[in-house]
């Protein structure tokens, strides 16, 4: 199956995830509905799923030189 986004589509989305839970988790923290490990496990995990797409990206950009 064919992705409907690419991979830089996918980077930018997930770029905003993360900024989005960097603010709206420790909102939570500070409000006592969400433990501060549980906010930075959230993050940490888009930041791998950022990373791998990173790396992807960087391989198609390769294959093209």
């Amino acid at each position: 199956m064919k992705n409907l986004y690419t991979i830089d589509e996918m980077v930018t989305e997930v770029e905003k995830e993360i900024s989005m839970r960097e603010h709206v988790y420790w909102k939570r923290v500070r409000e006592g509905k969400m433990t501060p490990a549980a906010a930075q496990n959230g993050i940490d995990i888009m930041r791998a799923i950022l990373n791998l797409l990173k790396e992807k990206q960087q391989e198609k950009q390769l294959k093209l030189l």
